[in-house]
């Protein structure tokens, strides 16, 4: 099973990106580039922990990106696929973080495993990283740096989408482990 070498900037970058790049006016390019990238908003919101107010949080990310983006006035300069999903991500992630500080004061537990990941208190979660097999590591940074989907997971790596799904969700299980500090869960077998 070999994997594919290559970035998110090597995919084909989706139509409407180049449409709206020539006219911001066209209404069928923002309606696919809704749909396009909702599923990425609600799988990073879904990852941080919001269930209740997804609808309400998920709308909100698309509003922002029209009204703050560095964008929002020359689409033009629209970047590639990659920079846009992580800046939605990052919308996202701040809109999470601040619904559940006003709906109860108390952070979950994702919420402070993903806040961990800037700057300089990455490195904790490096460190829990490397306690997984070479191939998970690989795996998670694949689907939440690089942001690959898990269908492109599963293409690059020979399984199935459902097992491609199945292995990111046993990987959080292991991060959960290691931050709760469960270190015999953490260790995966080697393949």
């Amino acid at each position: 099973m070999a994997v594919t070498q290559g970035t998110a900037k090597d995919r084909e970058q989706p139509r409407f990106l180049a449409m709206l790049r020539e006219d911001r006016h066209n209404q069928q390019a923002w309606e696919d580039f809704y749909h396009f990238y909702r599923r990425h908003v609600v799988t990073a919101l879904y990852f941080l922990g919001v269930r209740d107010d997804l609808g309400d949080i998920v709308s909100e990310v698309f509003f922002r990106f029209l009204l703050y983006s560095p964008w929002r006035n020359d689409t033009s300069t629209l970047p590639d696929d990659g920079v846009i999903r992580a800046y939605l991500r990052r919308v996202a992630r701040n809109l999470a973080i601040a619904a559940i500080g006003k709906r109860d004061r108390e952070v979950a537990l994702s919420i402070d495993v993903a806040s961990k990941v800037e700057a300089d208190e990455r490195v904790i979660v490096e460190d829990i990283l490397r306690q997984l097999s070479e191939r998970d590591h690989e795996f998670f940074h694949r689907y939440y740096d690089s942001g690959y989907s898990l269908g492109e997971l599963a293409r690059q790596y020979g399984t199935s989408y459902a097992a491609a799904g199945t292995r990111l969700h046993r990987i959080r299980q292991k991060l959960k482990a290691a931050v709760d500090g469960d270190v015999k869960k953490v260790r995966s077998p080697k393949y």
